[in-house]
């Protein structure tokens, strides 16, 4: 392909991919950055995630200085940090920032929650490749799933717990189908799924729209939230927190989707929504439909059809972070998988109207 790169002064086209963690954002990085490489030349050993949203800088100023770090000599800046979806930091202080920037683009990627719970524990597991060492997860599926949803229901309704449920341990959930379902439902009708502190948030007050401190003002009300966030949170021991893994509460999409459509959307902002399991799909049946859609959404020219093969050769090796010599205890599947369910039934009810 020919080289569509002018060399500019400044930041013109910023392109953010965010999704929790095992919904695709590896894989979505990797066609975005083989697509937008001939017109950005971003840097050959920039990484993935530049984790430059997800904590609170001093002003929109000091990260824009940050951003300028790992903008290309051809304007352009990529960021594939899956924390962003959930974290309350990088939904106000990422606007601010790239609010006077040309053309400003989000990639959201979803994945079906239960599954992506799954993938998570599974990466987790002191088998897998991960370096987690002391931090690794092990507790079968089940119980991680039940540890979990106790966990966030004393905290939720420690106060008034709504029913009998809320004094229950995981194991008591675990042995009772409909308590826990309820349970489930109750925190999941709840929860404000933002993670972050809200420390530094007067000194960005000037630059929140009403949306913002409708938003501030509901985390500040409720105790009802995802484990108190920290920089890989969830690779501390299960020990100290029992819901800092955040296996349930990262798959919740609907409300987070709301606040980003809000606020990205219209001016120089765009908004494009996939889903894991379509981009899947068409990569292994070879279709050219999501790799198009990509470069039309980037606004870079379309590949041509061997070119097509090629990326859809090189996603294949990004897909799933296989283990195939992990051996792992699952647990009670049938109960966590209906619990499950019961948890996410609302909100994947919301994300489909």
């Amino acid at each position: 392909m020919m080289d569509h790169c002018q060399e500019v002064s400044d930041l013109h086209s910023g392109v953010v991919v965010i999704g929790e963690q095992k919904s695709g954002t590896t894989m979505l990085y990797t066609a975005v950055r083989h697509l937008v490489q001939n017109a950005s030349h971003l840097s050959n050993d920039q990484r993935k995630e530049l984790h430059i949203f997800d904590s609170w800088h001093e002003s929109s100023a000091a990260c824009k200085l940050i951003v300028k770090r790992y903008t290309s000599r051809c304007g352009w800046f990529l960021d594939a940090t899956p924390a962003y979806f959930s974290s309350i930091s990088t939904l106000i202080q990422l606007r601010a920032t790239l609010s006077a920037v040309a053309k400003v683009r989000l990639l959201l990627i979803l994945r079906e929650p239960a599954a992506r719970a799954h993938a998570a524990w599974l990466q987790n597991h002191p088998n897998a490749s991960s370096p987690l060492g002391s931090a690794a997860e092990n507790r079968p599926f089940a119980v991680a799933m039940f540890e979990e949803l106790a966990s966030l229901h004393s905290r939720c309704f420690r106060e008034a717990p709504l029913n009998a449920s809320a004094t229950r341990s995981a194991a008591q959930l675990q042995a009772a189908p409909g308590a826990a379902k309820l349970a489930a439902r109750e925190v999941a009708a709840h929860i404000v799924p933002w993670e972050g502190t809200l420390a530094p948030i007067p000194q960005w007050r000037p630059t929140l729209g009403s949306l913002d401190l409708q938003l501030v003002q509901r985390i500040q009300r409720t105790t009802c939230r995802p484990a108190p966030f920290e920089r890989r949170c969830w690779l501390r021991p299960v020990s100290a927190i029992r819901d800092c893994k955040m296996y349930l509460s990262r798959g919740l999409q609907a409300a987070k989707l709301r606040a980003w459509r809000s606020r990205y959307q219209g001016g120089n902002a765009a908004l494009l929504v996939m889903r894991l399991e379509d981009f899947v799909a068409d990569t292994a049946r070879g279709s050219e439909a999501t790799v198009l859609r990509l470069a039309r959404f980037l606004g870079v020219p379309a590949p041509g059809s061997h070119e097509v093969a090629s990326l859809h050769t090189l996603l294949a090796q990004e897909q799933w972070h296989r283990h195939p010599n992990v051996t792992v205890v699952e647990g009670d599947t049938v109960a966590a998988t209906a619990m499950l369910r019961a948890f996410y039934e609302e909100d994947q009810r919301q994300l489909a109207a």
